[in-house]
């Protein structure tokens, strides 16, 4: 099982799916940024909650992605553009309250690949997804 949670304008949204694809849950809470801390908490929270939610044990789970609207590399958000957050180790802040690994990747690329293999993409090879709610984002799958 996997957690996946979206970092919006407004609110953060999480789901924990099976290795299908699947959604078993779904969670939500309003994005009330008090600094990277808390933040990585809350996402640790959050990721609990939809757990809960879908009768599964934190040990059943094999990571938790976060797309987030802007760049990252490895566990750090490099920046994002409706947070103020640069250069801030979210998985190393995230494990302090849930040791599970966290996996960032830009929003609307997580969009792309997630549709790309579960959504209206699958059998493509070619693919892109725009992104419409705070902001406006892409994502292309080519080859």
């Amino acid at each position: 099982m996997y957690v996946g949670i979206d970092v919006g304008g407004t609110n953060l949204k999480a789901g924990l799916v099976d290795e299908t694809g699947h959604i078993l849950a779904v969670e939500r809470t309003p994005l009330d940024f008090r600094g990277p801390e808390a933040f990585a908490a809350t996402l640790a929270e959050l990721s609990k909650a939809v757990m809960a939610a879908g009768g599964a044990e934190p040990a059943q789970v094999e990571y938790v992605g976060v797309g987030l609207p802007g760049a990252v590399s490895g566990g750090d958000v490099v920046y994002t553009t409706n947070i103020p957050m640069e250069n801030v180790p979210l998985e190393s802040l995230f494990r302090r309250t849930l040791d599970l690994p966290l996996l960032l990747g830009n929003d609307a690329d997580c969009a792309a690949v997630g549709e790309f293999f579960c959504g209206a993409g699958q059998g493509t090879e070619d693919f892109v997804v725009v992104t419409l709610g705070t902001g406006i984002g892409g994502g292309i799958i080519l080859g």
